[in-house]
């Protein structure tokens, strides 16, 4: 069997994508820190990426900022902690 198919997931939960943020309370920090991190200017991060390389995507340089600093604000410095979190 060839590795290059994308198999389908048939014990998906939900149907369409579960927009996460309506799982996270209003007054959560977690909504103040993506909004700082929009506005941020990471064009310089986001230049080192190589398009089209192998292997995987890499993950947005703004959600793995985002991710340190929602971590960092509740007092979670170890990146292991995080990545088990």
């Amino acid at each position: 069997m060839a590795g290059f198919f994308r198999e389908p997931d048939r014990r998906q939960i939900h149907l369409l994508p579960v927009d996460m943020l309506e799982w996270v309370p209003e007054d959560d920090i977690a909504h103040l820190i993506l909004d700082v991190v929009e506005g941020m200017d990471l064009s310089r991060f986001k230049a080192r990426y190589q398009v089209g390389g192998v292997g995987a995507p890499a993950l947005s340089p703004g959600m793995m900022l985002a991710v340190l600093i929602y971590g960092y604000s509740h007092g979670y410095t170890s990146s292991r902690k995080l990545e088990r979190l």
